[in-house]
């Protein structure tokens, strides 16, 4: 088969976005992509400086082919509306038909009823308008990555862990060991792992798998803690004195 250089590398394309949606499948913690298509400077630089978008791969586009090229398995897209230079609404209906999974949201200084329409109908998921400040925005965004794609996750990767919330069993890539703990154990790992680095606090962790307050004197997270120690013969679970726990 004769294939032309410009058919080669749209395969070669093809091949890499592959393997890109493969490795996020596997990896819960891969980045998520945000993908932007604006001209305001403004906004911009808004998106670099916002704490609530900091774990995020920021991609600023412009061209739909650009958007199209930087799709991922599962991404959030920005693109403003401005009927003179850009089409948002022909580009949702374009990149719906590439990639189902990517939630966009359109911004507009239009609140015209028929366009809210016509940007839904073509797979918008979301219209604001230009006034919506930014740091409301970007709140959003954080809900709907905390909120919707969070929930689609089976399996944490930590280490050289891949921990299975569907079977409820953590497996040893390196020695092919099945690791099953108790309830308690098995959810206070997840949570750790579900954020690596972060430092969860002993009251938070408690009422997240225990529910209830945690008073003075209770050692119930202390003693599953050093059980998951005991359990894993390593030091990735760091006590931050006064404060709780974390895994590095």
């Amino acid at each position: 088969v004769n294939l032309s250089l410009h058919e080669i590398n749209i395969n070669l394309k093809n091949i890499l976005n592959l393997c890109n949606d493969i490795i996020c499948c596997l990896n819960y913690n891969c980045i998520m992509k945000l993908i932007v298509y604006s001209n305001n400077i403004d906004f911009l630089n808004k998106l670099d400086s916002s704490f609530d978008l900091k774990d995020f791969q920021i991609i600023i586009a412009k061209s739909i082919d650009k958007i199209i090229s930087s799709l991922s398995h599962k991404c959030i897209i920005i693109m403003d509306h401005v009927n003179d230079d850009f089409d948002a609404i022909e580009a949702s209906n374009i990149i719906r038909e590439t990639n189902t999974l990517t939630y966009i949201i359109i911004r507009s200084n239009s609140n015209e009823n028929f366009l809210k329409i016509a940007a839904y109908n073509n797979g918008c998921n979301d219209f604001v308008s230009f006034n919506l400040s930014a740091h409301i925005l970007f709140k959003k965004i954080k809900t709907i990555v905390d909120f919707i794609f969070y929930e689609t996750k089976e399996n944490i990767i930590y280490k050289e862990f891949n921990i299975s919330l569907i079977k409820r069993t953590i497996l040893n890539t390196i020695t092919n060991d099945i690791i099953e703990l108790p309830n308690k154990q098995f959810e206070l790992l997840v949570e750790l792992c579900s954020n690596p680095g972060k430092v969860f606090k002993r009251e938070i962790l408690y009422r997240k798998v225990w529910g209830g307050e945690l008073f003075a004197g209770n050692r119930t997270l202390d003693v599953h803690i050093r059980a998951l120690r005991s359990t894993f013969q390593n030091d990735y679970i760091k006590t931050i004195k006064g404060v709780g726990y974390k895994v590095s």
